[in-house]
């Protein structure tokens, strides 16, 4: 399960940080990076939940809806890659530079 995914589907970051194996800290962090390198909020946060933001829950219907799975791989130097899988053809990888 990915880092969004948990986050999406416990709309906690300390749950998610459960179900991954992480500390909530380290699940705050990982988001705060994401946001910085995408420029803009991956989740609304709320009283005690996130929420994805409507252009995040846009662009992972227009990815799952079109049958990809995107995956977002940030490395501690600063680079990141996106990579699209195509559902039901996992040796088929899409991959962007980022």
């Amino acid at each position: 399960m990915s880092l969004v995914s948990a986050c999406r589907m416990t709309g906690s970051f300390t749950a998610a940080a459960g179900e991954l194996g992480m500390t909530q800290a380290a699940v705050s962090y990982q988001v705060r990076l994401l946001e910085e390198r995408l420029g803009m909020p991956l989740f609304r946060r709320e009283k005690r939940r996130v929420v994805l933001t409507e252009a995040m829950a846009d662009a992972l219907m227009a990815t799952t809806g079109a049958g990809l799975i995107p995956v977002v791989i940030t490395f501690g130097a600063g680079a990141s890659l996106f990579i699209v899988a195509v559902k039901n053809h996992a040796p088929a990888w899409v991959l962007f530079a980022a």
